[in-house]
């Protein structure tokens, strides 16, 4: 493996840490919103 080679892998492996990471994020903040509109309703 030359290092053109090993540049583009990590390069692909960067990006997929990327998108798990906004993954993540996006699901977080979700969670949160919906948390936030359960806690706006009538008390129970």
């Amino acid at each position: 493996m030359d290092m053109k080679e090993r540049t583009i892998e990590q390069e692909a492996e960067h990006r997929q840490l990327e998108a798990e990471a906004l993954v993540e994020a996006q699901r977080d903040r979700d969670m949160f919103e919906r948390d936030a509109l359960d806690n706006r309703g009538p008390k129970k």
